[in-house]
């Protein structure tokens, strides 16, 4: 594929990014490609490198979108093999290091100029005081859905509710270059996974999922409660507090007072 791209122009770099990129791989692993190009060049290059791809194995689909100032292209070849391309401008390349990426076509030694290594990475305020009233949002909405009887919508907020307890302890991890949600055994502990698998999976049964909705709540809002306090961010007291009135009021069930106990 680096050939095909060799001599095209507009094209400042090629990288090998994501895990093959990092040395990190496993037989799992999709191809991660990073373009450096200016903008008005971003087009021509997503349809050259569609173009050598299917030279080699067909494509059966792709997406294109719009990702920040660059272009993501998403492509599975009929052998299933995952093949994403970034095309970036050259300036926010910077925000990477040699050892997240392998230079594939570099003739002006962009990669020679990277860090080695980024620092590690550290749990976003914003992100943390995003996720924890999220949290509590949703869980506020569990006596709407149980008034109306819609079990099949509770099933969803159970998982929706895990995947906030999943992201919380994401984001409490170091690693600069998080990947995707296929590498989250490498990103969170053994023990936030063993918490995250005894999460309940509850079918459409109004008691169980309650019971489900108290459980996660009782993993997450300690947590939530540590790292807000060490990032130094104001607790939301009196949303919690008026939803925890709430679903009590609605439910007789005290959820939020139970987790915080």
């Amino acid at each position: 594929m680096a050939s095909a791209m060799a001599n095209i122009s507009g094209l400042d770099a090629l990288f090998l990014a994501g895990s093959l990129g990092r040395g990190t791989e496993d037989a799992f692993s999709d191809i991660d490609v990073v373009a450096l190009a200016e903008p008005d060049r971003h087009e021509a290059l997503a349809a050259r490198w569609i173009s050598a791809l299917e030279d080699r194995d067909h494509v059966v689909y792709r997406r294109q979108a719009k990702s920040g100032q660059g272009l993501l292209v998403n492509a599975i070849t009929g052998n299933w093999v995952r093949v994403d391309l970034h095309v970036l401008p050259r300036a926010l390349f910077a925000r990477r290091a040699k050892d997240t990426v392998t230079p594939l076509i570099d003739p002006e030694d962009i990669h020679g100029a990277l860090p080695d290594s980024l620092p590690p990475a550290r749990p976003d305020p914003e992100r943390v005081k995003g996720i924890v009233t999220e949290f509590i949002r949703m869980m506020g909405l569990m006596p709407v859905a149980l008034g109306r009887d819609e079990r099949v919508t509770l099933v969803t907020s159970v998982e929706l509710l895990r995947g906030l307890l999943r992201d919380l302890y994401i984001e409490q991890s170091a690693a600069p270059d998080k990947g995707g949600m296929l590498h989250l055994s490498k990103l969170i502990t053994p023990a936030q996974m063993a918490v995250l698998e005894s999460m309940p999976h509850p079918g459409p049964d109004r008691t169980a999922l309650i019971d489900a909705h108290l459980r996660i709540a009782d993993a997450f809002l300690p947590e939530a409660r540590r790292l807000a306090a060490r990032l130094e961010i104001d607790w939301p007291d009196e949303f919690e507090a008026a939803t925890a009135a709430h679903i009590h009021r609605e439910t007789g069930v005290e959820i939020l007072a139970h987790a915080a106990a």
